[in-house]
């Protein structure tokens, strides 16, 4: 007959095996299974969404990326952005890991976070069509988040914006899938 202690090993051990299993599982939904842009990554121990930028060129495959953070670390995914047309919705596919230092990831935070830009958008009378478009997300803790889109070169007033996230994607396409 087990004894107390053995019982209570065996019990952990059943415990750590049932929360890998649930990881595994909610890594394969983050992974193969397509989501809104609306919709949050369900891992475990993930962290939090920061920042999502989208890349959006007219005849390539679109990517997504997204930093996060937990306990002041820093993680970089990438998805790949599913296009519907003719309404042109966007969805995400995949959630890879990609190699990245949280003291780089939190450096563009910085720059993001300290900015102070007018919130104005383009208001001229120009239709993008070819080129590419982005899409920049900072997400706060809980329900706040602010959200910027614009086609090629942007609005003037959103240059340092722009330039900050242009070598965030610089940096990002550069940075090399983890292998779990």
């Amino acid at each position: 007959m087990p004894t107390k202690s053995q019982k209570e090993r065996q019990r952990k051990k059943e415990q750590a095996e049932a929360r890998q299993q649930e990881m595994a599982e909610a890594w394969e939904i983050a992974r193969n299974v397509e989501r809104g842009l609306d919709r949050d990554v369900r891992v475990p121990d993930i962290g939090i969404r920061r920042v999502r930028v989208i890349v959006m060129p007219a005849f390539t495959q679109p990517y997504a990326w997204e930093i996060r953070e937990r306990e002041e670390c820093f993680r970089l995914y990438r998805s790949t952005v599913m296009v519907k047309m003719p309404q042109l919705s966007l969805s995400l596919l995949g959630y890879d890991e990609l190699e990245s230092k949280t003291r780089e990831l939190r450096r563009h935070l910085d720059r993001l976070w300290g900015m102070s830009i007018p919130v104005v958008p383009d208001l001229t009378e120009r239709v993008g069509r070819d080129g590419v478009g982005y899409e920049l997300v900072l997400f706060g803790n809980g329900c706040s988040q602010v959200r910027f889109e614009w086609h090629n070169d942007g609005p003037r007033q959103w240059r340092p914006l722009i330039d900050t996230v242009m070598k965030m994607i610089e940096d990002f396409k550069a940075a090399a899938v983890l292998v779990h």
